[in-house]
């Protein structure tokens, strides 16, 4: 409702929804008109009242300054990669979240899931990677679906444990990595 890249978030979410057969389009018609009248109503009388103009709908002016006159770059430029490069994987500190991910895609009984929590996301992500300027903070909302998907991967594996070595050895490795992880947050706070 208050920030625009949500927007984009939301709108790669109902076109997985949509293409996957999880909502008609007349559904996610009527609940988009609904909601999107509520909350830029919303928005446009709680900021026009803080910003003392009326009327103000202050993300509309975001997008336009930054997409539309293209002018984000003057805030700094970064690689069209930096969020696939850099930004997730700072985010997502714990090397072993990525490889979990490309494990529950893999894995028939957690894939469907999988898929559902990480494309829309990866979408998003790469839509918002066509903007020149670029900070982690607009990507944050990919997180925590993210780390779901990786946790799909970590519970199949440590529900396997007393049947092989391997789900055995890569719990362990998965439990170290979180404890190294804390640590190294730790250290950076």
């Amino acid at each position: 409702m208050f920030r625009s890249e949500t927007a984009i978030l939301l709108a790669t979410t109902c076109l997985n929804l949509l293409i996957r057969g999880r909502i008609d389009l007349w559904t996610l018609i009527q609940t988009g008109v609904i909601c999107s009248v509520a909350c830029v109503a919303a928005s446009v009388a709680i900021d026009s009242y803080f910003w003392q103009k009326f009327p103000l709908w202050p993300e509309l002016a975001a997008f336009y300054f930054n997409a539309i006159l293209g002018s984000s770059s003057e805030w700094g430029v970064s690689a069209w990669h930096y969020y696939f490069s850099s930004g997730l994987p700072r985010l997502l500190l714990n090397p072993a979240t990525i490889a979990l991910i490309f494990i529950a895609l893999v894995l028939p009984a957690t894939s469907k899931r999988t898929v559902d929590l990480v494309l829309p996301n990866l979408a998003f992500v790469a839509v918002y990677s066509i903007q020149p300027h670029k900070e982690a903070r607009f990507i944050f909302y990919v997180v925590p679906s993210l780390t779901a998907a990786a946790a799909l991967a970590a519970s199949y594996i440590s529900n396997r444990v007393n049947k092989s070595k391997v789900c055995l050895l890569a719990s362990l490795a998965i439990a170290s990595s979180v404890a190294a992880c804390f640590a190294a947050s730790i250290a950076m706070l």
